[in-house]
């Protein structure tokens, strides 16, 4: 898969306004330029976000109450305190799904080859960003954000399990991580830093 000089976080700070003039400015010429693949998450941000946004200040479910019961049951956050290491674990919960937003349906690329799923854990949000491949396996983009400061966290350890235990080779650059080559199926990611590990419990990749 080529991948573009600007990765998800910079697209992110674009759409959110954040970049300084001189890197907004490359952006655009970039945009301008005829990038199909950084465009279209342009677009699908541009849509998203102000829903999404308005939904978390209003504390509105964004899926079904049963869905929402399920998934608070089992991802309950949780800050337990290590007595040897001194080490937080947050658990997330799902909080936006774009295959569960049938309102959004036109937002997204008609094909459906892309999802963008949001976990809420403590302080912390996981952003995942899923892109379908030719041969028919998915290429995840992820990021770690701490909502008390509104930035991305370069993490430590990065473990993505499927149901049946085999882990995915993980690659981080910068404040991303990016994992190849992922079948469809339920996978459980952790993020580790040296004060905080996050659990993502239930990842759903595919359709």
């Amino acid at each position: 898969m080529r991948r573009c000089q600007f990765g998800f976080e910079a697209l992110l700070d674009y759409v959110e306004g954040r970049l300084r003039p001189g890197d907004r400015a490359r952006v655009e010429s970039h945009l301008a330029s005829g990038c199909s693949a950084c465009r279209e998450q342009v677009s699908i941000l541009e849509s998203l976000l102000p829903q999404l946004t308005q939904a978390l200040a209003m504390d509105l479910p964004l899926v079904s109450a049963s869905a929402l019961q399920f998934a608070q049951n089992l991802f309950q956050t949780v800050d337990r305190q290590n007595p040897v290491e001194s080490i937080r674990e947050w658990v997330g919960r799902l909080v936006f799904d774009s295959r569960l937003r049938s309102a959004l349906a036109g937002s997204r690329d008609e094909s459906g080859q892309s999802v963008m799923c949001l976990y809420a854990a403590g302080p912390y949000q996981v952003d995942i960003w899923a892109e379908k491949q030719p041969a028919g396996s998915w290429y995840l983009i992820g990021q770690l954000t701490d909502q008390t400061e509104s930035r991305a966290i370069a993490v430590d350890g990065i473990a993505f399990t499927s149901i049946s235990g085999h882990s995915q080779t993980v690659r981080q650059e910068e404040s991303e991580f990016h994992i190849s080559s992922v079948a469809s199926g339920s996978y459980t990611l952790t993020l580790r830093s040296l004060e905080d590990a996050i659990r993502v419990e239930e990842v759903i990749v595919g359709d």
